[in-house]
């Protein structure tokens, strides 16, 4: 019988995928949330707590980020590395501005919803296809109506955000320190277009990252562009 994977194996296990994803050149991809329950070899749905140890395990040790939010019924998990993340541009300052422009009205998670749409659809480019925007801890603050940023009215937002169908939800990808994250905003139609890894590539990458793991291989990580 198969065994349960920990959340460092499947970490490890995306980390393989992404250096593999399309034709051995590293590349972001995205996985529907399901997948991850029957790839992780789990026969109950996934605690909240399985999907941050593993974000974690593979942001810390692999560099690539998971994106948010993670329990969205029907949704993707997006993945990509750090470095590309950091390179994707700031929302300009007049856009901020605008979006913020926006009623602030008695539902507060569906308020800071509209906002960020706003901003996002002001994203300069394609107006049909918006490519991803970045925003400081503080403006998102500023978005919310907060004071500073906290991980409880944060994941409050998050939970509304899942149960938003799909074709209106936003994805976000965080990244940086404690008082310094940025945060990057897409919306799902756009993580749909990335590379969706087969069961089969999963049962691949498991081999290569069980390999590793008994040659104790700490060899540099790719990064895509």
């Amino acid at each position: 019988m198969a065994v349960d994977l920990s959340p460092h194996d499947v970490a490890g296990v995306l980390d393989q995928l992404y250096r593999a994803a399309n034709d051995g050149v590293p590349h972001r991809f995205y996985l529907r949330s399901e997948d991850l329950k029957m790839l992780a070899r789990r026969e109950r749905s996934l605690r909240p707590e399985f999907f941050e140890e593993t974000a974690r395990e593979l942001e810390i040790c692999h560099s690539i980020l998971m994106s948010y939010p993670r329990l969205a019924r029907g949704g993707v998990l997006g993945f990509v590395s750090l470095r590309v993340a950091e390179n994707w541009p700031a929302a300009p300052e007049e856009n901020v501005r605008e979006a913020l422009r926006e009623e602030f009205g008695s539902d507060w998670a569906q308020s800071v919803r509209r906002r960020l749409q706003k901003l996002y659809e002001l994203n300069p480019g394609d107006p049909e296809s918006p490519r991803p925007t970045v925003i400081t801890e503080r403006q998102l603050c500023r978005m919310a109506q907060r004071r500073k940023f906290d991980q409880k009215w944060w994941f409050e937002f998050l939970s509304v955000l899942s149960k938003i169908s799909a074709d209106e939800r936003l994805i976000f990808f965080s990244y940086g320190s404690i008082n310094d994250i940025s945060f990057v905003i897409i919306h799902e139609d756009y993580i749909r277009r990335w590379f969706h890894p087969t069961e089969e590539h999963w049962i691949q990458a498991l081999k290569r990252h069980q390999l590793d793991e008994s040659d104790g291989d700490v060899s540099p990580r790719s990064t895509d562009t």
